[in-house]
């Protein structure tokens, strides 16, 4: 077993900002609030590495070496990711002249990870614990019999919601919408893929203002898959080796729904719409010579 902490600290990460822009937000002409440079014709985007990031986890690991046939694995993270952008060239920041407004969990931030896998040869066959001098029918058919399989689990991604267009009137960036109540309760709310959260809790901002929405506030959905895999090797003649194998995913057809639409105008707020892959299964033979 193995307990570790894992921390990072990120500078100078590249971001594609939106600049030029107004620096109040209001009425009138971007130039009449604060705009640098007016005779560039409006606001552009540029890239800038000057932001930070943050990574704090605690990961644990218990793992069972291969005996009598069985490998076990288990491992679990529980983690934070902070930055103001996770992709470079993705939303931009809401202000270019406020970009702690930004800092918060990272797109790709996962609280908490659970992975367990595991391989085992089953005691089956000629020379194992059970059928031991099988007939050629039976060894090919039960014998040298091996199966595995993974569970993954980890929490909902995170996300925000939108505001509609440009409402401070600044020229750009990624602009949010007001949290105004309780985005996971409220009279008559009950969670479900029609409304993951509660949209009456968000409005759009008041014209010429920003949301107080921070960036991603919210989580979605969680995950959770299981995948199984059995495979056998039938020797043939002159060190020839045919397996046969079979695999499937999601084997369960476990729904992992995506993250909600998040804009606060829009006609399916709040609603999930997409899902992951439900279940795959494949089979393959293969010839090792």
């Amino acid at each position: 077993m193995d307990l570790d902490y894992v921390g990072s600290q990120s500078h100078n990460q590249l971001t594609q900002a939106t600049g030029n822009t107004a620096k109040v937000p209001g009425p009138g002409s971007l130039a009449s609030r604060g705009q640098p440079y007016p005779q560039y014709g409006g606001p552009f985007n540029f890239d800038w590495d000057g932001e930070p990031g943050s990574y704090n986890a605690l990961q644990a690991k218990l793992q069972k070496l291969l005996s009598s046939g069985l490998y076990l694995l288990a491992s679990y993270t529980w983690s934070k990711s902070l930055d103001i952008t996770s992709d470079a060239y993705a939303a931009p920041p809401e202000n270019i002249y406020n970009l702690h407004a930004d800092w918060g969990p990272s797109d790709y931030d996962l609280r908490q990870i659970f992975v367990l896998s595991g391989v085992y040869a089953l005691p089956v066959g000629r020379g194992k614990r059970f059928l031991s001098s099988p007939n050629k029918v039976v060894q090919a058919i039960a014998g040298n019999w091996n199966i595995g399989g993974i569970l993954s689990m980890h929490s909902g991604r995170q996300f925000d919601v939108t505001a509609s267009g440009d409402v401070a009137n600044v020229g750009g960036g990624a602009q949010r919408a007001n949290q105004i109540g309780n985005p996971y309760g409220g009279t008559g709310f009950h969670q479900g893929r029609d409304e993951w959260i509660n949209t009456s809790a968000f409005a759009n901002p008041a014209r010429y203002t920003f949301g107080n929405e921070s960036r991603n506030n919210l989580v979605g959905p969680s995950y959770k898959d299981v995948d199984i895999n059995a495979y056998k090797d039938i020797q043939l003649p002159k060190a020839v080796t045919l397996q046969f194998r079979s695999e499937f995913f999601n084997i369960f057809n476990h729904t992992n729904l995506s993250n909600p639409a998040n804009g606060v105008v829009s006609s399916l707020f709040g609603k999930i719409t997409s899902a992951g892959p439900p279940r795959e299964i494949q089979f393959a033979l293969k010839l090792l010579f």
